[in-house]
């Protein structure tokens, strides 16, 4: 069926930080590749960004 909708609800991850940083500083890092590379991950995660 082409209009049915199909649930994702039982497939979702939810994650939540609490930063100690100003909005505007915590939103640059999340969309600018050069910082997002610094954070995402855990220790020895490399993340490639174009």
């Amino acid at each position: 069926m082409p209009n049915e909708k199909i649930s994702t609800a039982d497939r979702e991850l939810r994650f939540s930080s609490i930063l100690n940083a100003p909005i505007e500083l915590a939103w640059e890092v999340f969309i600018k590749p050069e910082h997002i590379k610094e954070w995402y991950g855990p220790d020895g995660f490399t993340t490639t960004t174009q």
